[in-house]
């Protein structure tokens, strides 16, 4: 416990600033930042067995319900378990990375670094790719889902989940039959959710 406070206490001082220069509102673990519709979060997470953390990155967007809810999060509230699409942050071609919270000051200080330096490498850039609604998201169509490629588009969903995001995001900006096509893609993968064909049905018959 007394590392992961010596390893926080650099963050605060090493990290922290970083991201409150890009606009993001927190402390700890846990930093929000919110442009209209687009709501981004990093969060520092600690390993099960202790020792060191790994760094969450979620995007969500205002009007889409939280993860496992019927309703949006409280974008002041959220965290990135709520998110729609999470990632982590890591180097290109590799899903995750972790660093140790280290046994002195220096090693803290260490780790600290090596996450902004990643952060300013990858994070960044990764946030700044998804950060204009609608412009950002709608660059998938229903064909393009369909084929199961490279989208241009967050990562951290199932397809089915992407399929409902898609949908929903498709209906918000008015491309009705588009938000019809997605959800039938997705109806058509959903297995037994019912809360998910239930979804799906109703942006169907709302088109």
């Amino acid at each position: 416990m007394e590392n992961r406070k010596q390893f926080l206490a650099q963050i605060k001082q090493v990290f922290a600033p970083v991201l409150k220069a890009d606009g993001f509102t927190g402390s700890g673990s846990t930093y929000r930042r919110v442009a209209g519709d687009v709501i981004h979060v990093v969060a520092l997470q600690g390993s099960a067995s202790g020792g060191k953390c790994c760094v969450c990155l979620g995007i969500h967007l205002s009007f889409l319900p939280g993860q496992g809810s019927l309703t949006p999060p409280d974008p002041k509230m959220i965290e990135e378990s709520d998110c729609e699409f999470r990632t982590r942050l890591a180097l290109p071609g590799q899903s995750d990375a972790w660093w140790p919270y280290g046994a002195t000051e220096q090693e803290a200080r260490e780790s600290a670094e090596s996450i902004r330096a990643l952060y300013q490498q990858v994070g960044a850039p990764f946030f700044r790719r998804f950060s204009t609604f609608p412009d950002d998201f709608i660059r998938v169509t229903p064909p393009m889902l369909a084929v199961e490629g490279e989208l241009p588009f967050p990562p951290g969903c199932t397809f089915v989940r992407l399929a409902l995001a898609l949908a929903r995001i498709a209906q918000r900006v008015g491309r009705i039959e588009d938000a019809r096509q997605f959800a039938e893609v997705g109806l058509a993968r959903v297995g037994p959710a019912t809360s998910l064909k239930l979804a799906f049905r109703q942006i169907i018959t709302a088109a």
